[in-house]
């Protein structure tokens, strides 16, 4: 299923919409968290599972902490 959904101002951030067949056949309802992931020009939304959630809170905080190491050990 592909829907084309225009981002609009909402109050000082940025919001979409997204019809009611859209969110059913996702499986998400309203008042779902949902994970964002951001990645070369793509936003990725899905339904979070609190245990993925936590990791990969971890994982940011980790990479913000460490992120310069992490990258010099990588070499």
């Amino acid at each position: 299923m592909t829907n084309e959904v225009k981002c609009r101002q909402v109050g000082n951030s940025s919001g979409v919409t997204f019809k009611k067949e859209t969110l059913e056949a996702a499986g998400i309802k309203n008042g779902d968290a949902l994970l964002v992931e951001v990645e070369a020009g793509k936003i990725t939304l899905s339904k979070a599972d609190s245990d993925h959630a936590d990791a990969m809170g971890a994982l940011d905080t980790c990479m913000g902490r460490y992120g310069k190491t992490l990258q010099a050990l990588a070499k």
